[in-house]
């Protein structure tokens, strides 16, 4: 009863929070610099080396290169709220083989891959799969972004990437790939989204 509406409530606030850092994140290469300068004119350039600081050590600093970081991705997982404030459902019907490897395809990829944690979360909990995912390129020069993008197991998708990637062994046999990529980015859907595996 209450309990339930009140887990629910606060997994959707989780979900907005995580949403706005998101987008934050997404806007770094605006926001970063007008932030320190806009420190370093009101005088406060302690704070301004700062925000300088944490953007040279996230480039100096080595990406995670092992696939998700579990517990990044259980902290940060928005799932809950999602399907609680959408009223949705994921249902995971195929039967994965622990010897196979798969590839998972989500389409449309929308502004950011809104999905991929419901159907990342669905498929762990029915099989202990951790998806590694591909995204362009260009992610891994937007200062921050990069960094958690790795976190949640974001690797290039170059050639080399996806077929080093698709032949990993289980608990990562399976590959994320939104196809439409940065292209698809911006066109709008009206209908209902299905993902088939």
């Amino acid at each position: 009863g209450n309990m339930g509406a009140q887990s629910s409530a606060l997994a959707e606030v989780k979900m907005h929070i995580l949403n706005f850092f998101y987008v934050c994140l997404n806007l770094s290469p605006i926001l970063l610099p007008a932030t320190g300068y806009s420190m370093w004119r009101k005088g406060g350039i302690r704070l301004a080396i700062c925000v300088a600081a944490v953007v040279a050590l996230d480039i100096l600093l080595p990406l995670r290169k092992q696939g998700p970081w579990l517990w990044w991705c259980k902290s940060t997982l928005a799932a809950v709220g999602k399907l609680s404030y959408h009223r949705g459902t994921v249902i995971v019907e195929t039967e994965f083989d622990r010897q196979k490897n798969y590839m998972l395809v989500y389409h449309p990829h929308g502004l950011w891959g809104y999905g991929f944690d419901l159907i990342f979360e669905a498929i762990y909990k029915k099989t202990g799969i951790t998806i590694v995912s591909a995204g362009a390129d260009a992610v891994f020069y937007v200062p921050l972004l990069r960094r958690v993008m790795a976190w949640w197991g974001l690797t290039s998708v170059s050639r080399k990437a996806l077929l080093k990637n698709i032949a990993l062994p289980y608990p990562r046999n399976m590959l994320g790939l939104a196809p439409g990529g940065i292209a698809e980015m911006f066109y709008g859907l009206k209908q209902e989204q299905l993902v088939l595996a």
